[in-house]
């Protein structure tokens, strides 16, 4: 799912499948959330992009992406491997966003990968919900999630 300042964009399609996009906006400062959901968004994500920087001329785009697709593929460890996340950061940092912010990068390698980075901490909005829901079971993906939010 793709947002632009909290309004969830539609995507119709031509008959063939391509993208039949509009969109136009009042103002300078811009939000795109990007809530991945698949291989397909990455050119919904650069269409629109480049749309509001070339045919709306802005340059303050803040890209917000609390999950940051192809981040547990932070490293090669065979040579047959394909180091997708160097990529993937790649395209983002190729649209020149003013600032990216993840909830949570999975490693300093994303860290490390991104341009422009905000990192925001997922732990205050986990520990809400643990105050709100008194009986919540928190669980941990990984060593390295337990780690930073479980203990």
């Amino acid at each position: 799912m793709i947002k632009v300042n909290g309004k969830e964009m539609e995507f119709p399609q031509f008959n063939d499948g391509t993208l039949r996009l509009k969109y136009n906006l009042v103002g300078a400062r811009t939000t795109i959330t990007w809530l991945y959901d698949g291989e397909e968004e990455f050119s919904r994500i650069y269409y629109l992009t480049r749309h509001l920087q070339e045919a709306l001329h802005l340059q303050n785009i803040v890209l917000e992406v609390p999950y940051l697709a192809n981040a547990r593929m932070d490293r090669r460890k065979k040579q047959e491997e394909v180091f997708t996340l160097k990529y993937f950061c790649e395209f983002i940092n190729s649209l020149n966003y003013s600032q990216v912010r993840v909830f949570d990068p999975h490693s300093h390698v994303c860290e490390a990968l991104l341009n422009n980075l905000e990192v925001k901490s997922p732990r205050p909005l986990m520990q809400d919900l643990i105050f709100k829901y008194k009986d919540a079971i928190v669980g941990a993906v990984d060593q390295g999630g337990e780690k930073r939010y479980c203990r």
